[in-house]
């Protein structure tokens, strides 16, 4: 597959829905684990805000580490469909069953049995979630070697996810309001979502087996301190690194805490908890054309800032909402945030594989997966600091768990909590980000020029479909 000028005319569309589609996948199991599993842990099964919070931070911990696990096994695989897919197959069939264990969680009277049970299945949720992740992401820097293409395959995986934001976020908070919030609600909710999310994670397998291949060895360092060390050394990866650590902290707060802060701060029902990912997606589709043509014009990276700073000021507004405000107010600040969200989901994404790029055209080695593996678990223990701060500052200041699944009496100083986990946290992140991203500096220029001066470049070849060597566009 050869594209030219950030194009797509050369690349199967049928291998770029399959991004897409397994993007929908997988940003829909994320959605309804992130959106609704801490309020049903306190709401439905009366534990509290700090063990629920901790125990989904020790399992996040834990996918942290199976995410180097997943690029190495994928970098060395060697099978008749490739490298990847059968990674996905396998993500594929486990990530159903691990939605249904956990809003259909069985009625024992032991919380501890129970905490022992939502934490399996917490972590079987993520072992599938990395083993699907870290090989696709690494598929899409062996399916292109041209700067901007790699945006627009990204983008058009963006698209699904954007879909996917759709099915695991404003479908199940719809079923929950029309089928009740309680436990028995959950699980009918869990059962759907799990069998949606299955089928197309599985259905994304046959297009994604006609993606481009690599002949060249895999140089995978086993260890993770080896991963660490190449991570490193590489100066674009690491200031992304940092970058994306601040910002998924704060992404991850502001999402666990949606569903308390639409019950206690908006005072509104599950049925606007939908409501808000269709505005927020609504944003995200509109804005990202216009965000794949600022950064052709003005790099990515002064795109990048731009996305995080009206991100930034967007959800400080937060901090002024309350119940007197309108839907038609609410849908608009939504609907920016979701605008800016597109551009930070893109271009940090696209700057990334730029990253990894640059180890391929300076060390010859093919590490795709080691890298991918990396970034993954920086994600997840991001999203381990999120839930912490989150779960920390609820106890701290005074949630009140409960096992009726409607929303309870809080103190004032707990509806603060929330809205400083859902407006100020998330606010501050992407400015923070602003402040780690200046010493960032790849650019397409750069790329060209490091081929260039680089013999082992030469030697990227890759096959098509047919198993036939093809050039690769650099």
């Amino acid at each position: 597959m050869k594209q030219a000028g950030g194009q797509l005319a050369g690349t199967q569309r049928s291998v770029v829905l399959g991004f897409a589609i397994g993007g929908a996948a997988m940003m829909a199991a994320n959605q309804v684990i992130a959106v609704l599993v801490l309020r049903f842990l306190t709401d439905n099964l009366a534990i509290s805000a700090g063990i629920a919070a901790t125990l989904f931070a020790l399992v996040k911990i834990y996918d942290g580490f199976v995410d180097p696990l997943a690029g190495y096994a994928s970098d060395r695989a060697r099978t008749r469909w490739g490298r990847r897919v059968p990674f996905l197959l396998a993500a594929g069939l486990l990530m159903p069953l691990s939605i249904v264990g956990i809003f259909a969680a069985p009625s024992w009277e032991s919380q501890p049995l129970l905490l022992v049970w939502i934490g399996v299945m917490l972590a079987l949720h993520g072992t599938a979630f990395s083993l699907y992740t870290v090989p696709s992401t690494a598929m899409i820097v062996e399916v292109s070697d041209d700067y901007h293409a790699r945006s627009s395959i990204l983008a058009w995986k963006t698209y699904g996810s954007f879909v996917g934001q759709i099915l695991g976020s404003s479908v199940p908070s719809w079923l929950l309001e029309s089928w009740g919030a309680d436990r028995a609600g959950h699980a009918a909710m869990g059962w759907v979502l799990a069998g949606l999310i299955g089928a197309l994670a599985l259905g994304s397998i046959p297009l994604l087996l006609r993606a481009r291949a690599t002949n060249a060895e895999a140089n995978h360092p086993g260890r993770f301190t080896d991963q660490l060390r190449i991570a490193w050394g590489n100066q674009p990866f690491r200031i992304m690194v940092f970058v994306h650590i601040v910002f998924m902290v704060g992404v991850a707060t502001a999402s666990v805490s949606n569903a308390y802060f639409t019950r206690y701060v908006l005072a509104r029902s599950d049925a606007w908890l939908g409501l808000f990912y269709v505005f927020l997606t609504a944003g995200n589709i509109l804005a990202l054309p216009a965000w794949l043509r600022i950064s052709r014009r003005f790099d990515k990276k002064n795109a990048y800032i731009a996305a995080l700073a009206i991100y930034g000021l967007a959800v400080l507004s937060w901090a002024l909402a309350g119940p007197q405000e309108t839907i038609i107010v609410l849908g608009i600040r939504t609907t920016v945030i979701g605008a800016a969200m597109s551009g930070v989901v893109l271009l940090a994404a696209s700057m990334l594989t730029d990253a990894v790029r640059y180890d391929f055209i300076c060390s010859g080695q093919r590490r795709e997966g080691a890298f991918s593996g990396f970034m993954s678990f920086v994600d997840k223990i991001s999203n381990a600091g999120g839930l912490m701060i989150m779960g920390a500052t609820l106890t701290a200041m005074g949630y009140a768990a409960s096992s009726t699944g409607a929303a309870q009496a809080q103190s004032t100083s707990a509806v603060f909590a929330i809205r400083i986990c859902f407006a100020i946290i998330p606010a501050l992140a992407p400015l923070l980000s602003i402040f780690l991203l200046r010493g960032y500096n790849l650019t397409e220029p750069d790329l060209v020029e490091t081929v260039a001066e680089t013999p082992l470049a030469a030697q990227d070849v890759g096959l098509d479909s047919e198993g036939t060597a093809a050039a690769a566009a650099g």
